[in-house]
């Protein structure tokens, strides 16, 4: 299990590095501010950031709850950790210091294929993999990975986890 999570780490922080935007600068206040994101910005890590489809500040942690990730999980859930990096909003949940119990990824809507297999009752826009639940909407992209004793029940946490980030952002 702690192997999953060290891989998982490794896996997030490649992922934000890989999705920073190139030819971004700041603005006075210390606001990065994405090249071609009109007049939208991105705030420092720890705060929300631009909406990824271009609109106002977007908060990934809106998504999820921390009792619905305790829920999901079987963690303890008490603190939610938000973070930007350049068109990709995350959310960590965690019970304090450690390795979260789910994270949450939120970026710009893409036509890219789906990998995993498709989830039951989300469609062909839906894909389970090992590490990640995954949903392509018409507003954003969305993956999302839970904590769990196992592959079989880490992905059906993440998959409950996905179910309940969907309905709220309005994509179901």
């Amino acid at each position: 299990m702690k192997r999953f999570f060290a891989v998982l780490m490794l896996v997030s922080v490649v992922t934000l590095a890989g999705c920073g935007s190139s030819g971004g600068g700041s603005d006075a206040s210390g606001t990065t501010k994405p090249s071609g994101a009109g007049g939208s910005t991105t705030a420092a890590s720890g705060s929300a950031g631009a909406d990824p489809t271009g609109g106002d500040a977007f908060d990934a942690c809106t998504l999820l709850s921390p009792s619905e990730a305790s829920k999901v999980s079987g963690a303890k859930v008490t603190d939610t950790v938000p973070a930007t990096a350049g068109t990709t909003v995350t959310c960590g949940y965690g019970g304090g210091g450690g390795v979260p119990a789910v994270l949450l990824y939120v970026y710009p809507p893409k036509d890219a294929p789906i990998e995993g297999t498709p989830i039951p009752g989300l469609g062909p826009n839906s894909g389970i993999t090992p590490l990640f639940a995954k949903y392509h909407g018409k507003k954003h992209n969305y993956q999302v990975t839970a904590v769990g004793d196992g592959d079989a029940e880490r992905e059906a946490n993440s998959i409950a986890a996905l179910k309940i980030i969907l309905d709220k952002a309005g994509e179901k």
